[in-house]
């Protein structure tokens, strides 16, 4: 409730789209919580592959944690574009486009779940119906 009143306000009186994209990228990340909790109380016996993308997506906890490396590195991209704008502020006017911004934010959501995906696929597997996640 919390992220999405934030993300409701920031929408409404802020220019800064990174601030915008860092909430959503939180309040996705609580939802991912909200949904992978329950299924993982609820002891699921896992066979065959739809099983394997179960163990994947929703018990290794992937998509949460994906969205806490895109909200790492959306700071990150936060931080530069704060530098730029204070150290080198005529730079940042002149060369600093929305194409950039817009970019960095879409490398933030794509980039975390590519390199989340790298770290999960081969570490997880499915042994006697039970998900081991960032193990193997």
């Amino acid at each position: 409730m919390g992220s999405s009143s934030t993300l409701w306000w920031l929408q409404n009186s802020t220019n800064s789209v990174l601030i915008v994209n860092l909430n959503t990228l939180d309040l996705a990340t609580c939802l991912s919580v909200i949904i992978i909790y329950p299924v993982k109380l609820c002891n699921i016996y896992l066979t065959g592959s739809t099983a394997y993308w179960l163990c994947i997506l929703v018990l290794s906890e992937s998509l949460c944690m994906a969205k806490t490396y895109g909200s790492i590195i959306d700071l990150a991209v936060i931080t530069v574009e704060r530098y730029l704008k204070i150290v080198h502020p005529i730079w940042s006017k002149n060369k600093l486009r929305s194409w950039m911004i817009n970019s960095a934010m879409a490398f933030a959501w794509i980039g975390a779940l590519v390199y989340n995906l790298a770290v999960v696929f081969p570490t997880t597997k499915v042994v006697n119906g039970v998900c081991y996640a960032y193990v193997f």
